[in-house]
């Protein structure tokens, strides 16, 4: 697979490897040669990680968020980010008013198909099942794992 957009709550699970399906995105952001995500995959990649470090029980040590948060980064760096503007928010307002789903995730939803429209078939990576299903509509390829069960 040559390019892949990663949703954050695909992106995370890359360290939070007690999270299903860890270890399969970790193969395909491997066999991937171009990524692509949204500029908010950094705050919110940030703050899932905090929130598994400072969870009760945690379920990162303080030493793995900081390598996790590093590697995170390291990724975000190496990867083509869309930036949110006027045009993507109106873009997402649209979506959020035909699917019902969450903002952020329609934001992520329209920085894909940005991408998809500038670059070509783009794959869509979400463990979200109805983010998923919104991708396809939108005309988007969508990653289809196995055993999803969220």
């Amino acid at each position: 697979m040559s390019a892949a957009f990663f949703d954050t709550s695909a992106l995370v699970r890359l360290w939070l490897t007690d999270e299903p399906l860890s270890s399969e995105l970790q193969a395909l952001a491997g066999a991937t040669t171009e990524h692509y995500l949204s500029v908010l995959a950094e705050p919110e990649g940030v703050g899932a990680l905090v929130r598994a470090w400072k969870a009760s029980p945690p379920r990162l040590s303080a030493a793995e968020y900081l390598a996790a948060r590093d590697q995170l980064m390291t990724m975000l760096r190496a990867s083509t980010a869309v930036e949110v503007d006027t045009t993507l928010i109106k873009e997402a307002v649209l979506l959020v008013s035909m699917y019902g789903l969450k903002t952020l995730d329609m934001l992520h939803l329209a920085s894909a198909k940005r991408v998809a429209a500038a670059v070509g078939p783009v794959r869509f990576v979400t463990v979200d099942r109805q983010l998923r299903g919104a991708a396809r509509q939108e005309g988007l390829r969508v990653w289809e794992p196995y055993n999803l069960s969220t």
